[in-house]
């Protein structure tokens, strides 16, 4: 196995574009010409990979080692969820559980997020730190969504700093 990859090597390879999150190719390797601009290739779950001396590297972990000189110690979250978006302003360290706050959450059965339907009412829960927080039972989905919503903004406080990113950056 070959040594860690380090910002010196990085830079050696490649330049890095914070405001636009493309790699830029400084020395011709195989059938990549310097030169060539990439965001690298997208895997299955849609994150960017480069190949660098035979080892595949997340292009988003590749920027923060390029702006800041070391390894991420925790997670790299996308500030606007796009996860092919690595511009540097769009990148921050979470911890797994605040990641988990900075998801786009789908509507339930009831057609409203936060709002799951049961017996004729509407149960809102929530999870905070990998526990499940009852939040009421309510007549309608819409106040059940609300409840969640409410208590969204006061227990994922990560998740509201991305929603103010994705307005200003929509």
């Amino acid at each position: 196995m070959t040594d860690e990859l380090t910002q010196a090597r990085l830079k050696e390879l490649y330049t890095y574009d914070k405001t636009t999150g493309i790699f830029t190719s400084l020395v011709a390797r195989g059938r990549v010409p310097k030169g060539h601009q990439t965001k690298g290739s997208v895997n299955a779950a849609g994150y960017c990979r480069l190949r660098i001396d035979g080892e595949l590297h997340y292009a988003h972990r590749l920027a923060w080692l390029y702006e800041y000189g070391d390894w991420p110690t925790v997670l790299i979250d996308h500030r606007n969820e796009d996860k092919g978006d690595n511009r540097i302003d769009n990148l921050r360290e979470a911890t797994n559980a605040k990641n988990k706050q900075n998801v786009t959450r789908k509507p339930a059965s009831s057609g409203v997020v936060g709002a799951i339907a049961k017996r004729g009412k509407f149960i809102s829960k929530i999870k905070v730190e990998g526990k499940s927080i009852h939040l009421g039972t309510f007549d309608t989905a819409e106040e059940a969504g609300e409840a969640y919503q409410t208590a969204r903004v006061k227990l994922h406080p990560f998740s509201n700093e991305a929603s103010v990113v994705k307005a200003l950056l929509a």
